[in-house]
């Protein structure tokens, strides 16, 4: 997967809404492009059941916000700026001038100057390489690729990953992914 140089679109004039999650609103070039979320609080609805609680909204990017706040689904997002916040399109990535985060957990140890998405789910920045929240220890963001994001296999030069976790005693270059199936 290819990434981008997202420091120039961090300036960039605000973007028309399109869904956060939603893969049919994901250009053939990979579009990880920043927009800005609502200023509305969306239709959340709650669904009880035995031993749970879910919360579905409808708007798919999860996020929204108030003048004052910024929620993703209903937990407000500690010490997000409204004004500056803005999600990556069909990442669980966002930022705002003080952070960036993965869904409603700031990224620990991120550089925000050159974070940048690579897939949904994954993202880096010039020391660290992140699986959602978590930064995935070990990985060498310059060569690290996905091997199958939805099974959240990935790998660099030295080491394969799943998820954020580090598979030991296994060599990069000779590891197979069999689907299953």
């Amino acid at each position: 997967l290819a990434t981008r140089n997202w420091r120039n679109e961090r300036l960039a004039p605000l973007l028309p809404m399109t869904p956060i999650f939603s893969g049919e609103n994901q250009a053939s070039n990979g579009d990880y492009g920043r927009k800005q979320i609502p200023l509305k609080a969306p239709k959340i609805t709650t669904i009880e059941g035995e031993n749970m609680q879910a919360s579905v909204i409808d708007d798919e990017t999860g996020y929204w916000r108030t003048s004052a706040e910024v929620f993703f689904v209903t937990k407000k997002i500690e010490n997000a700026d409204p004004a500056t916040f803005y999600y990556f399109n069909n990442t669980v990535f966002a930022t705002d001038k003080n952070f960036v985060y993965a869904r409603e957990k700031p990224l620990q140890s991120v550089d925000p100057a050159s974070f940048a998405p690579i897939s949904s789910s994954y993202a880096k920045d010039k020391a660290h390489v992140y699986y959602w929240h978590n930064v995935i220890n070990g990985a060498d963001p310059n060569s690290f690729k996905i091997i199958d994001e939805r099974d959240s296999h990935s790998r660099d030069k030295s080491h394969v990953f799943v998820g954020h976790l580090k598979i030991d005693k296994i060599d990069p270059d000779s590891f197979e992914y069999l689907i299953s199936g």
